[in-house]
């Protein structure tokens, strides 16, 4: 039971980290292209 729980538990860490770097890339995606073409 608590392994299962654990597991569950580290599987919706994985996608909210994951969610927020695809944001946070999203976001500043840009100024990384600029950065790149500079």
């Amino acid at each position: 039971m608590f392994y299962a729980v654990k597991n569950s538990f580290i599987t919706f860490l994985k996608r909210a980290i994951v969610e927020q770097l695809l944001k946070f890339f999203k976001f500043s995606g840009c100024s990384f292209m600029d950065l790149e073409l500079r």
